[in-house]
């Protein structure tokens, strides 16, 4: 009986430190969705509507090594990432002609969940972008 719950008690600590090891980076790495878009900005119908499909159609994968996907409207571009602020921004490099970078700052970030708030100094605008992961 005592090997028992000796046992037990191994098992229990060993799925606690599984749960409680989790990193940001690690949370951050596989396949998202975004689920909901959210701006301050006045939009039309029209605008709500391709802002629809661009959520329907967007892909974003993170890799664990420091590479990432995105796929929007059938368009896969390809970058690294790095996790800035002690995890609380994402940065995002394209490699691309312009090496366009991104950097967000994350309000949530867990194993299924992400949240990102963008700041657009050109319209003075704040994107919300929740995301879940596939």
């Amino acid at each position: 009986m005592k090997g028992l719950l000796h046992s037990l008690l191994l098992f229990f600590a060993f799925v606690f430190c599984l749960n409680s090891c989790s990193t940001p980076e690690s949370d951050l790495c596989g396949t998202w969705k975004i689920v909901d878009y959210q701006t301050d900005l006045p939009l039309d119908a029209d605008t709500k509507q391709v802002i629809l499909e661009m959520q329907s159609s967007s892909v974003f994968e993170f890799s664990k090594d420091k590479q990432f996907t995105q796929t929007v409207n059938g368009v896969t571009k390809k970058g690294v990432w790095e996790l800035l602020a002690d995890g609380r921004q994402l940065k995002q490099q394209l490699q691309d002609e312009q090496g366009t970078t991104v950097v967000t700052e994350l309000i949530s970030l867990t194993s299924t969940e992400m949240v990102q708030k963008t700041h657009d100094a050109g319209s003075n605008s704040t994107q919300i972008i929740t995301l879940k992961k596939q």
